[in-house]
């Protein structure tokens, strides 16, 4: 049993590790202070965006993951009312 609950948690910790390794890739850091304001607006601004498509990307993966391991589970499910165990 432990053997199979392993096998089922390795596709979800192989996701968790890509995740982890898009979010280290990330820069964070903010811009040089001696940029001018329109410099650090533009900026500013593609750090934003590029942010934000990350975090829609990682979030659409998350869901389909979800959708996948209910639909598994339902599947499942069904398949034991059906054979009556």
């Amino acid at each position: 049993m432990s053997d199979t609950i392993i096998k089922s948690a390795q596709p979800a910790k192989r996701e968790l590790e890509n995740l982890l390794d898009e979010v280290k890739a990330m820069v964070l850091t903010p811009p040089d202070q001696h940029l001018s304001v329109e410099e650090k607006e533009q900026q500013f601004k593609l750090k934003a965006s590029i942010t934000l498509c990350w975090y829609t990307r990682i979030n659409q993966r998350k869901m389909v993951g979800v959708y996948l391991e209910t639909k598994e589970c339902a599947e499942k499910k069904g398949r034991r009312q059906l054979h009556g165990y």
